[in-house]
């Protein structure tokens, strides 16, 4: 109904593709939306490395606090 309306106001019109307002925003936002996503999947990696990292040198450096503490005492 809307192709042929559009035909009648203007037969030189031609439409490829006929969507609704909704769909052309959500079709126009799909690569921010990946972009996002992705870019909160690198943060969330980053975090977690970060926190292996501490742990880690943390978990070092307790061990050689305690072998110190160990041979004081001796």
């Amino acid at each position: 109904m809307a192709r042929r309306t559009l035909a009648n106001i203007n037969p030189d019109l031609t439409m490829s593709r006929f969507q609704t307002l909704d769909y052309q925003v959500a079709d126009n936002l799909n690569q921010e939306r990946l972009i996002a996503r992705l870019t909160t999947l690198f943060g969330i990696l980053a975090l977690v490395l970060a926190s292996v990292g501490l742990y880690g040198l943390t978990a070092y450096s307790v061990a050689r606090r305690i072998s110190e503490m160990e041979s004081a005492w001796r």
